[in-house]
């Protein structure tokens, strides 16, 4: 059986992503770690692997910085990027097939500010197919938040065919 063909450039981008050790949580401080290491994603790269719609180049205010690589994923490569802009910030797992071909891309957590509140999401992957999510919306700084201020918990899973059971009304005002 022959080795399928990588879209052009993906093996340098995959290698941008370290593979993880899990447990991992995805809060503010998984951002400070992470971006020490990892050099931000170009708008460009990030539209060319990450985006369903070329055409759509995110504003000047946005950025991406590649995060990690679960590391026991054989389908493909599942990967979290960070996205931060004006006054939000989201953590994207992203599943790749073998060749590079987005195939699933979802937000698993993140903060965005409404009016004065903050919208808080941490998502901790357990391993590479259980994801714990805990909401809350508060007007406490959410690097000053502690586990007992979520209050909902919701389990995320990955299927070896790389598709995510995610609950319903997961997010629905951040898609």
């Amino acid at each position: 059986m022959s080795t399928p063909k990588l879209i052009k450039g993906f093996k340098t981008f995959i290698t941008k992503f370290p593979k993880a050790e899990l447990p991992i949580t995805l809060n503010q401080v998984t951002l400070s770690k992470f971006s020490l290491k990892n050099k931000p994603l170009s708008n460009e790269l990030y539209v060319e692997f990450c985006s369903r719609d070329v055409e759509q180049m995110p504003d000047e205010y946005t950025e991406y910085v590649a995060l990690f690589r679960l590391p026991e994923y054989e389908k493909g490569y599942a990967v979290v990027v960070w996205q931060g802009g004006l006054l939000e910030y989201y953590y994207q797992l992203l599943i790749f097939d073998k060749t590079g071909k987005l195939l699933t891309k979802n937000t698993i957590g993140g903060t965005k500010v409404v009016d004065e509140t903050f919208e808080v999401v941490v998502a901790r992957i357990m391993d590479t197919w259980t994801i714990e999510v805990k909401e809350t919306v508060t007007n406490v700084e959410p690097s000053k938040l502690n586990d007992d201020a979520f209050k909902k918990t919701k389990s995320i899973s990955l299927s070896a065919d790389g598709n995510l059971s995610i609950p319903d009304s997961f997010l629905t005002s951040w898609q």
